[in-house]
């Protein structure tokens, strides 16, 4: 695309050329990159000023890669042509360029946007199994497919093409806070946007809870949604009801939700005089299941492709993965990372205890170099719910696991102790609670769900809950 082209609709300060003379119009590029190992011939590279690093100390070796242009927020004395925008708007300036680079994919397809602290990947799965079941192709982007929930605005914006190109027709994607504050998902206009809870989480990253939550509710205005799913059983939720104007707004709370059936094998509801059944456990994938339920009846979707498409979902890596063993006794794989979700995940391990007087083991750890405020938290809602607990490490990256075990202990009360069990090597931890297991007993295997690395002291290494439950039981030799 030529540069004249690409900048349409940019608020520019200014646009210089080299060498002299020649005209936006002349300038060809062939892709928008954001990281500098990453430019080719022809490339515009983006200078964008982060939190550790500055991407403009990268332009000389963008441009000694090929890069034709560069996006600036401060003229540099280099021999390159340069798109200056105003200081702090580059990420915002690199979304519209992006939207140009690939003439705008996501206006050819139906867009649903998620976000909310937790439950945000089943919500995008559960709409994606609707909707394909209604004969609509859908492409998922989100958790599950990459290091970032919501991708920086150049490779989102590549994917929606890829997508439109592969015959896509609609897209249920991860809206992230992060995602919504550096501008990744802007020059993008969803038909719904749903709004899943809130609860304390990055705040290393945002300063407060109302921060966080107006990273959050950015999201929802009439240039960026039609419509609007909103949970309200959350405080968040209300408040975010109570300010949305613009756009059509549907809500759904727990009152909403009744005849609940919960088995080992997945859970039934009634939803609007709708009999769902979904092969996933626990009350907060049954409210995943609502707010999913209200997307595709948004999108006009009949309540018999929307009951057939929960029904028939496929089962998500690390989302209450259930193995059973013999004697009764269970093991779940999950994803819970957050107090308030390690308090839905414990209460639903409690309703599939199969038998009067089973335990619920719960084994997990918190991640270092991230929000402290949870780890303590963690601690309390682990010991109040389990009956025995067993701390080890998760993702300490530059923390020792020790220190961070130690915060977590802060939570648990002095009488609660003595049903706790530290084991730093997490494999060790998950054999340990595994092997304690005495009929009708569940184990919990928190924090990690479906990652497959486990990151400390600057390295990541393979590590896979799932992979050692299922080698620990065969181990054992009591698998189900």
């Amino acid at each position: 695309m030529i540069l004249a082209d690409l900048i349409d609709g940019l608020n520019v300060v200014d646009v210089a050329c080299y060498p002299d003379g020649t005209s936006i119009r002349d300038i060809t590029i062939s892709s928008i990159e954001y990281d500098s190992r990453n430019v080719k011939e022809g490339s515009l590279f983006c200078c964008l000023s982060g939190q550790y690093t500055d991407g403009h100390d990268f332009a000389l070796q963008a441009t000694s890669s090929g890069a034709h242009a560069l996006l600036v927020e401060r003229r540099l004395s280099l021999p390159v042509s340069q798109v200056v925008v105003e200081e702090g708007n580059a990420r915002a300036a690199m979304a519209v360029l992006s939207a140009n680079f690939y003439r705008h994919p996501s206006r050819s397809l139906v867009m649903v946007g998620v976000t909310g602290t937790n439950g945000k990947t089943t919500v995008t799965h559960m709409i994606a199994s609707i909707l394909e079941t209604g004969g609509i192709p859908t492409r998922t982007i989100g958790t599950l497919g990459g290091a970032r929930t919501t991708p920086e605005s150049p490779d989102l914006q590549r994917m929606l093409a890829d997508a439109v190109e592969s015959g896509v027709k609609a897209v249920s994607m991860e809206v992230s806070s992060h995602g919504i504050v550096q501008h990744r998902i802007d020059a993008i206009h969803f038909d719904v946007a749903v709004f899943t809870n809130l609860s304390p989480e990055h705040l290393d990253f945002h300063a407060t809870m109302k921060d966080y939550f107006e990273a959050k509710a950015a999201l929802f205005t009439p240039d960026r949604v039609n419509t609007a799913v909103i949970y309200t059983g959350d405080e968040w939720g209300r408040l975010l009801a109570k300010r949305v104007s613009g756009m059509d707004v549907l809500t759904f709370d727990d009152s909403d939700i009744y005849d609940v059936s919960v088995e080992t094998s997945g859970s039934s509801f009634i939803l609007d005089d709708m009999s769902i059944r979904i092969p996933m456990v626990g009350m907060h994938n049954i409210r995943n299941a609502a707010a999913a339920v209200r997307v595709a009846s948004a999108l006009g979707i009949s309540y018999d492709t929307i009951s057939k498409g929960l029904a028939n979902m496929l089962p998500l890596p690390g989302r209450f993965n259930v193995y059973e063993m013999s004697n009764r006794r269970f093991v779940v794989v999950d994803f819970a990372h957050t107090p308030e979700a390690l308090e839905e995940l414990l209460k639903s391990a409690r309703r599939i205890v199969p038998v009067s007087g089973g335990k619920v083991v719960c084994v997990f750890g918190c991640g270092g170099n991230r929000d402290r405020l949870k780890r303590p938290r963690m601690g309390q809602v682990a010991s109040l719910l389990a009956d025995r607990v067993v701390l080890t490490s998760d993702n300490s990256r530059y923390e020792e696991p020790e220190d961070i075990i130690r915060e977590i202990m802060g939570g648990i009360h002095v009488g609660d102790r003595g049903r706790v069990d530290i084991y730093i090597d997490r494999r060790e931890a998950i054999e340990y609670a595994i092997r304690s297991l005495d009929t009708g007993d569940v184990a919990v295997i928190a924090g990690k769900g479906h990652e497959t690395t486990m990151e400390s002291r600057g390295e990541v290494s393979h590590f896979d809950d799932a992979e050692i439950v299922r080698s620990c039981i065969d181990v054992i030799g009591a698998g189900g």
